[in-house]
């Protein structure tokens, strides 16, 4: 049986132009897998996003608060969910592919407690390697400071919690929204158990687009995503679970209104705090 990676993916939206904006990337079309479709930031989950000091760092948050976060949004509308998106999707990949998707088991991994606060670091920590943007408070170093960090932590020569550690930047947890998960079938070589997330573009920081931390990424900006969707000459190629993602969205014409679309009961208190984060 083919092993079941976690990974963790971001939403990072913004309104402007009186609309909602979603931020995405253009992979390189070198890439061996998913080559030139564009992408939401994120990536699997890693050893470092695992490591006891971040119950220390985002204290109150914990793995509880995590599971509360995960089992009660797979339990109530809107989310991302591996049925929906069959359901949803499941007649256009088939027609793709020539082949029907397998009715497999979804593991209920949103009541494991270290998977699930795990996902919330790695989406932390894949928002900031791909983008630049932080979800912390604190003082920023300068921007040459931060992007020589970016590449250490991309290049795996230091972990993402050392930056936070050596900055004294407390990660906000209460900027992420947990979205829900999307299990990829087993008719993939490569499967993922990936939790989605929403996250607004905090007021004073803004995308770092520079080549030199560009990692996988050959373009990238922010598009409105019913502009995606539409799809007009092909501009935007898309994977699936993106277009998924992209119509759930779509739905909602605020930010505050996707902001409280993804919340859940008692938000704040059980997040360690109050805010999106989200710049106009």
């Amino acid at each position: 049986m083919t092993n079941i990676r976690d990974a963790a993916t971001v939403l990072l939206v913004r309104e402007a132009q009186g609309s909602l904006q979603v931020y995405v990337q253009r992979r390189s079309p070198k890439l061996r897998a998913f080559a030139g479709v564009w992408a939401f930031p994120g990536g699997t989950v890693e050893e470092q996003d695992r490591v006891p000091l971040w119950r220390q760092l985002l204290a109150p948050f914990d793995e509880q608060q995590a599971t509360v976060q995960a089992v009660w949004r797979e339990r109530h509308c809107p989310a991302i969910d591996t049925l929906d998106f069959r359901k949803r999707l499941g007649p256009l990949i088939e027609k793709r592919i020539g082949a029907k998707i397998p009715a497999d088991p979804i593991p209920d991994s949103s009541r494991d407690p270290a998977a699930n606060l795990a996902s919330w670091v790695a989406a932390m920590r894949e928002l900031f390697e791909e983008t630049g943007v932080l979800l912390v408070a604190g003082r920023l170093p300068d921007r040459p400071t931060l992007r020589a960090w970016r590449q250490k932590v991309m290049q795996g020569e230091a972990a993402f919690h050392e930056l936070l550690t050596r900055f004294a930047l407390k990660p906000l947890p209460n900027r992420l929204r947990y979205m829900g998960r999307l299990v990829t079938p087993s008719t993939e070589k490569r499967r993922f158990d990936t939790r989605f997330f929403l996250a607004g573009l905090p007021p004073d920081q803004e995308v770092d687009t520079s080549p030199e931390v560009n990692g996988e990424a050959v373009d990238g900006g922010w598009f409105a995503p019913q502009e995606m969707l539409e799809n007009e000459g092909g501009k935007f190629p898309v994977v699936p679970p993106t277009r998924y993602a992209l119509e759930i969205i779509s739905a909602y014409s605020t930010w505050d209104e996707l902001w409280q679309a993804f919340s859940s009961p008692d938000d704040g208190k059980e997040l360690g705090g109050e805010g999106s984060g989200s710049a106009d």
